[in-house]
């Protein structure tokens, strides 16, 4: 009875983890982003912070701003550390209370790879 019970208790902490990861691993960034991300991101991959920038901030409230041309200074040192960007990987996505979705979106840089 007790193998029983320890392996159930396994079972149900270690379900939540398998599923997360079939989750992701079935799920391609632009199916869970939404557009005007992924359309940034690869704006930037092609072409460059500042037009990355634009992408983002067009139509929002910040567009055309200097505090938005901000930002593309902060990319450029991101790429002088790093080398410039290449492309994101896979999402993983949870819910961070009744009206917010997280999301995190591991960015490739050729000198290193870290997480937004």
């Amino acid at each position: 009875m007790r193998k029983f019970a320890l392996c159930l208790f396994c079972a149900l902490l270690i379900a939540p983890a398998v599923l997360a990861q079939i989750f992701i691993a079935n799920s391609k960034p632009s199916e869970t982003l939404p557009s005007v991300i992924v359309d940034g991101l690869e704006t930037y991959r092609t072409s460059s912070p500042e037009a990355a920038i634009r992408s983002w901030s067009k139509g929002g409230p910040l567009d055309g701003s200097q505090e938005a041309s901000n930002q593309a200074v902060l990319l450029h040192q991101i790429q002088e550390s790093y080398g410039a960007f290449q492309g994101f990987g896979r999402l993983a996505v949870w819910a961070g209370g009744p009206n917010l979705e997280c999301s995190g979106l591991p960015v490739i840089l050729p000198k290193n790879s870290w997480a937004l």
